[in-house]
Formats: C-alpha cells, sequence, structure tokens
C-alpha cells in the first residue's frame, strides 16, 4: 500500500511536459481518464506526445512514425466555444530530437530533417482527402486548444465527404450530448479519438498512410472518478454513418482491426480495483 500511495503521488505531482516524450500517462495524464492511457503497442515507430503549444500542453497523441499517422488523441472536452481555424503545425522533435518541444512550423526543422518520421501539408495536396482532426477543432474548450488541434500529429487522410459530413455530424452529436449528459452533471469528460492504418498511402507515394476507419469513444467520471456515462463509435473511411456501440464493444473490434489480443480505450487503473477489492472484503 505504501508503493501505491507513493506512485499516486507522483502522478500527482508530475507536470505536462512539452516535448516528446517517454510515457505521456506521468508528463500530460491530465487527459486521459484516471490517467491512464489507452493500450500502448511495442516498436519503435510509435512516439508519445503530449501537444503542446506556447509552452501548455492541451492533450495527448500517441503517434506512428511508420505510417505517418497518428494511433489516437486522447483529450478533456470543457464545453463548445467558437473557434477559429489556424495554419498548420508539425512536432519538430519526431525529425530532429535538438528541436524545439512546441509543435511549430515546417520552416522550423531542417529541409534535410523534415517530415523523415511524419506527414507534412505537401502530403496531402491534390491528394483528394482531407487533414482529419483527431482532437477536433468543434470540441475544443478554447482558441488556444483549437490552434494547438493544427498540428499534423493529430491528423490522419480522411474522405473528404465523411470529414464534411457523417463524421462532422457525429462531433457535433457528442459535443452536445456531453453538455446535457455529463457537464451539466460536473462529471468530467474524457474523450479519445484514433485511426486504423488502411492499405493505401496518400497519392501513392509510400508516405502517409490512409486509415481505413476512424472511431472515437468518450467516458464521463463523477467525483468518485467512476465512469458514469461512456460510448463508442467507428466507422469506415466514407461518407456513411459511423456505428453506435458500448466501449467494450469497440474494444473488442479495434483488437480484431489492429490484430492484438485486447485493445483498451479506458484501461481500470490498478488503485481502483486495489479499493474497490478493499472495501469488498470488508
Amino acid at each position: 500500500m505504501a508503493l501505491l500511495l507513493h506512485v499516486l503521488m507522483l502522478v500527482l505531482l508530475s507536470g505536462g511536459s512539452a516535448e516528446v516524450v517517454e510515457n505521456f500517462e506521468w508528463e500530460c495524464g491530465q487527459f486521459f481518464a484516471n490517467r491512464k492511457s489507452p493500450t500502448i503497442f511495442s516498436g519503435p515507430q510509435y512516439k508519445q506526445i503530449c501537444q503542446t503549444l506556447n509552452g501548455v500542453p492541451y492533450y495527448a497523441t500517441y503517434y506512428d512514425t511508420g505510417n505517418k499517422i497518428p494511433v489516437y488523441s486522447a483529450y478533456r472536452f470543457r464545453g463548445l466555444q467558437s473557434c477559429k481555424r489556424k495554419n498548420w503545425y508539425i512536432e519538430p522533435q519526431l525529425d530532429d530530437t535538438n528541436a524545439v518541444s512546441n509543435m511549430s512550423s515546417e520552416g522550423s526543422v531542417d529541409i534535410n530533417l523534415r517530415g523523415v518520421h511524419q506527414a507534412l501539408s505537401e502530403d496531402y495536396k491534390k491528394s483528394g482527402y482531407h487533414k482529419g482532426h483527431l482532437a477536433p477543432v468543434y470540441q475544443a474548450g478554447s482558441q488556444s486548444c483549437a490552434d494547438a488541434t493544427f498540428t499534423l500529429t493529430n491528423a490522419a487522410p480522411q474522405d473528404r465527404f465523411f470529414n464534411n459530413g457523417k463524421w462532422k455530424s457525429l462531433e457535433r452529436k457528442i459535443a452536445n450530448d456531453l453538455v446535457k449528459q455529463c457537464l451539466n452533471l460536473e462529471y468530467s469528460v474524457f474523450i479519445v479519438t484514433g485511426v486504423v492504418p488502411g492499405t493505401g498511402t496518400l497519392k501513392n507515394e509510400n508516405r502517409v498512410k490512409v486509415p481505413s476507419h476512424f472511431w472515437t469513444a468518450y467516458c464521463c467520471l463523477d467525483n468518485n472518478n467512476k465512469c458514469q456515462t461512456s460510448r463508442g463509435y467507428i466507422g469506415e473511411n466514407k461518407n456513411e454513418t459511423p456505428l453506435n456501440m458500448t466501449v467494450k464493444e469497440l474494444e473488442t473490434y479495434l483488437a480484431t482491426l489492429y490484430e492484438v489480443r485486447s485493445f483498451e480505450v479506458f484501461p481500470t487503473p490498478a488503485y481502483i480495483v486495489e479499493i474497490d477489492q478493499y472495501r469488498a472484503y470488508y
């Protein structure tokens, strides 16, 4: 129990680091329900990013440098704002480990290095696909937060009709539902949005993988850090209505698509399990 309390104190005291990190549960765990990230894959191509703009972390992204698309982005939902759209950034540290830790313009990285481990705006030009946000502008809680969503590490190639159609409608529906069902009850809302790599690449240049599916899920925690309301959605990367399902159903679906034994979007923290078992015992 002493070790458990020590671990909890470290979690609470850890700040939001503005860089590509070894473990974003520790560095920017405030964006994960109960500070537990979704499933992490093995392999050096996967990078954990605390998405930071002007020294402030706004969300976390798990990025695949091999496919040059994110696996997922995790963020808090705090309400609806009217935010403007901005220019796109990249994550300099993915291509140059000595670069600045804040997201920056593409010109901030040496031309011989930029784009080696991430997508660039040029990849999307005349590709027929949009830069599909994972942490979306519409659900951003402030203009600064909305600005921070405009990094290519938070985007994946999305069918333009899907982006402007069924997926856009889903983002709005989720936001409106969460205001009524969770924020009005003062629940803390956590969202994870991700993609599944497909078989094709942008402009057939073998650089940026086009996702076969986009998915998203939310969990609303009460004051006891219990998930009282949750839901999952997944849709093929075309303009059809995404499937509506429980988070457990989504996790099973994703395990099949990712070809892994299991996939957790909202893992149950060990310390909560311990507390529950302690209460049950007594």
